[in-house]
Parts: structure tokens; C-alpha cells; sequence
């Protein structure tokens, strides 16, 4: 079987290291982020429009 590459070596330590070593961050900084929903059940989505323009030249959506 050949050699791994440095690059299967290095991906391998990573596995390792999350499975075997306490890698949790102190703080999760989405705890932070509250997403309100805001439904529309009004509004039809063949009303809307989410095209955009970017270097003169017309999206039809944002990239």
C-alpha cells in the first residue's frame, strides 16, 4: 500500500484530534444571533423580485 500523502497525514490528525481531545470552544458566538421569523403568507412569490445589479449588469437573484 503506498505512503499517504502530507495531506491524508494532516486530514488524519484532524480526525484524530476531534475524537480524542476536547476541542469545544469556551463560547459559541451564535448564541448571540436571534433570527425572527416574519412570515408573509399574504404576499405571492411570483411578486417578488429579488433581482439585483452588480457591475452594471442585472441578476435575477443575489449571488
Amino acid at each position: 500500500m503506498p505512503e499517504p500523502s502530507r495531506t491524508e497525514q494532516r486530514k488524519a490528525e484532524h480526525v484524530n484530534i476531534i475524537l480524542n481531545e476536547n476541542v469545544s470552544a469556551e463560547y459559541n458566538y451564535w448564541n448571540d444571533v436571534h433570527l425572527l421569523h416574519r412570515a408573509i403568507p399574504e404576499i405571492d412569490l411570483d411578486d417578488i423580485d429579488v433581482s439585483t445589479t452588480l457591475f452594471g449588469r442585472k441578476l435575477r437573484a443575489p449571488l
